[in-house]
């Protein structure tokens, strides 16, 4: 398993972040302070940005705001591009500019009762996780990032969840595994959840949106011959650093949700 491959995709998700900030009416270089920029542009986060009065001193669509830092004046910052016949206007990505792009999900365990919390691999049980086309095209597989376990009153033989989960595809990709061992299965605890990121074959994170469709949990449930006691939903985050780290405030939107072969739709 390819850790640092994991590693490479929280970095460029980092990196992604950033760029959005100086997307417009940019300089992109380096600095200090204000004196390290060319003459119409100051120093903010690091980077000299174009600095305004009004929207009209700005490139088409940007915006113009008080600077980050207090300091005096203003500067260019991306704006929404107006739609287009009633429809958003998107870039090539299909996201909407002025917001930031979507990576991250969280899958949670909703299994409830003892024969479900009260064994050996409690609650849902995770198999693999893929992003995919509607075609079955699989884009990426879930490199996981936080895990927080649920209830196990009688232990669990089945944590390797950040070990098993790294965004490599398995052996028996999006399928079930032929047996049910500790290197094949993750178990997360009843109301325990797994929030990561799907990287592509080269580590990079692959961005949500309808171009790419649907995520797909195999969770050894009936469709494996497992149980149908265990239960699942999939959560699309929106704060994509916060989420990483945990805080799962932006994680509310949930596009599936039940036991085995679970889908959610984008």
């Amino acid at each position: 398993m390819n850790s640092a491959k994991r590693l490479l995709g929280v970095i460029f998700v980092g990196l992604a972040s950033t760029a959005l900030f100086i997307a417009c009416g940019e300089s992109a270089d380096s600095c200090l302070t204000d004196t390290d920029c060319q003459t119409g542009f100051v120093c903010e986060d690091e980077l000299c940005i174009q600095e305004c009065v009004t929207a009209a001193d700005c490139p088409a669509f940007d915006e113009c705001v008080p600077r980050p830092s207090g300091s005096a004046g203003s500067i260019c910052v991306e704006g929404e591009a107006p739609a287009t016949n009633n429809n958003t206007t998107t870039d090539p990505n299909n996201t909407i500019p002025g917001e930031d792009p979507l990576y991250v999900v969280m899958i949670r365990d909703t299994t409830t009762g003892a024969a479900g919390c009260e064994i050996s691999d409690p609650g849902s049980d995770l198999a693999s996780v893929g992003l995919e086309t509607f075609g079955g095209d699989v884009l990426g597989y879930f490199a996981a990032e936080f895990f927080e376990a649920g209830d196990e009153p009688n232990g669990n033989d089945y944590p390797d969840i950040l070990i098993n989960l790294d965004g490599d595809a398995p052996s028996f990709g999006l399928a079930c595994p032929e047996s049910f061992a500790a290197e094949n299965v993750s178990a997360l605890g009843c109301g325990g959840y797994v929030i990561g990121n799907f990287l592509d074959d080269a580590g990079t994170p692959v961005i949500l949106d309808s171009s790419a469709a649907q995520v797909r949990v195999v969770e050894y449930g009936p469709n494996c011959a497992g149980s149908a006691d265990d239960s699942l939903e999939v959560v699309l985050c929106t704060d994509t650093a916060a989420a990483l780290s945990g805080n799962i405030a932006s994680c509310t939107d949930v596009i599936g949700s039940g036991s085995g072969d679970v889908i959610g739709v984008l």
